[in-house]
């Protein structure tokens, strides 16, 4: 089974050479099993699920491309870690591990055992799979461990973004396209790298001297939960205010900044967050495997007395008016003109030095919302669940999961940013402000 990279993974493809575009998930299973049970799952997923095995081959006529011909099992490490019971540093290392691109598959798991239950990380890379996949395929293995296969025809590679464009968005982007400006990002980007960042694009690509020295910095994640009746009540407060919970992480992150700023007055600050677009396609999709985002942000003004309601509000406002089906694929059709303007070899080390450089805005929010999976498979019970990124260098990410009626909170950053004391602090005083609404 074999098709051409989309333009946007063929981007995420090259720039991945150079920074490790990475995301894990973490399912805390009570319930015991084996590695072998496991690896009995995750064959079925092979065979039900292909595009969850793949690798990149460059196809003299396609060009690069995602096949599952010749891809090796899964790895699967396992280990011990007693009763601290954490699991924060087996994750910064999975982001920043690379992955093989022509040797794959594109996603690993590590389990993490303790007396009382095992942590289940699953790493992949963001070229091919958003966090909703993550959660669909752990779902599915989940389910495979509890109930065994079941007989199903062989399934395909899903369709990727731009195969269900709605025929509003395709008619926009030749229109994008046919902008004479496209056609001037290759030669900008020509003047803007200097010669030793070029790169060819293939699969096993050494790190070039001295393009990722930022990165270079060490990734740090912490983490926290709020339980579920402040759960329930911070969801009935947004219901009852007509506003979403991301609005309310968003003021409680803003808010928690302007706290530590030095500067005491009203102060500009930014946030941005990806959207989930499987709804907004056509026809809309629910649990394929793929990689379906298109991102809002904005700018608001905060003091560090500012209420916390009103906050939310401004923000629940702003983050309404860019959820609009028009811009929200707009975006999309014009970063993948942009990206289509690079020629390959100097795409990598665009996407690596933008990768490298400070974020315009404060914080990325990325709430997954509720998610469409059990907490009960059979005899294994999830108590937990939580995610992080390795996208940017330079950005504070906060992962928000929800898992039954709790809400689950992960903090990732490099050290240059932030050191781990503050970025504990920052996230304490984040879901407290959750937590007294």
């Amino acid at each position: 089974m074999q098709r051409k990279l989309s333009p946007l993974e063929h981007a995420v493809w090259l720039g991945g050479q150079t920074l490790p575009l990475n995301e894990v998930i973490v399912w805390r299973v009570h319930g015991h099993f084996s590695s072998d049970q496991l690896q009995g799952a995750l064959r079925s997923l092979r065979t039900q699920q292909p595009f969850s095995s793949v690798r990149v081959s460059v196809d003299p006529v396609l060009g690069p491309s995602l096949t599952n011909d010749g891809v090796p099992e899964f790895e699967v490490r396992e280990e011990d870690i007693g009763p601290s019971a954490d699991w924060t540093p087996a994750a910064e290392e999975e982001l920043e591990r690379p992955f093989s691109w022509d040797e794959g598959p594109l996603l690993r798991f590590r389990l993490l055992r303790s007396e009382a239950f095992t942590d289940i990380l699953l790493s992949l890379h963001h070229a091919l799979y958003d966090g909703l996949s993550s959660h669909y395929m752990m779902h599915e293995i989940m389910t495979l461990m509890a109930e065994g296969p079941k007989k199903q025809a062989a399934a395909a590679f899903p369709p990727t973004f731009d195969d269900l464009l709605p025929p509003e968005a395709s008619r926009r982007l030749g229109t994008v396209l046919s902008l004479n400006a496209v056609k001037l990002i290759g030669p900008f980007c020509r003047l803007w790298l200097r010669p030793r960042h070029r790169m060819n694009p293939s699969p096993s690509l050494p790190i070039p001297a001295g393009l990722n020295e930022r990165s270079t910095h060490t990734f740090r994640v912490i983490h926290g939960s709020i339980p579920p009746e402040s759960a329930s009540n911070l969801l009935s407060g947004c219901k009852a205010r007509k506003m979403s919970v991301l609005a309310a992480a968003s003021a409680a992150c803003l808010l928690a900044l302007a706290k530590r700023s030095r500067d005491k007055n009203l102060r500009k600050y930014g946030f941005a967050s990806p959207v989930n677009m499987r709804p907004w396609l056509s026809p809309p999709l629910t649990g394929e495997l793929g990689l379906f985002l298109s991102r809002i942000n904005a700018h608001i003004y905060c003091s560090p007395n500012q209420d916390f309601w009103q906050t939310a509000r401004k923000i629940n406002e702003k983050i309404q008016r860019r959820l609009v089906k028009s811009k929200l694929f707009t975006l999309h059709l014009l970063v993948s003109a942009v990206l289509a303007g690079i020629p390959d070899d100097y795409l990598g080390p665009t996407l690596a030095r933008f990768g490298t450089r400070p974020a315009r805005y404060d914080f990325t929010i990325s709430n997954v919302g509720r998610l469409p999976v059990r907490d009960d498979y059979g005899p294994y019970r999830v108590s937990a669940t939580w995610g992080m990124e390795n996208l940017f260098a330079g950005r504070r990410t906060l992962a928000i999961q929800s898992l039954g009626n709790a809400l689950f909170f992960t903090l990732s950053f490099r050290d240059f940013v932030m050191d781990k004391q503050e970025a504990s602090a920052l996230l304490s005083d984040i879901i407290q402000q959750l937590e007294a609404c």
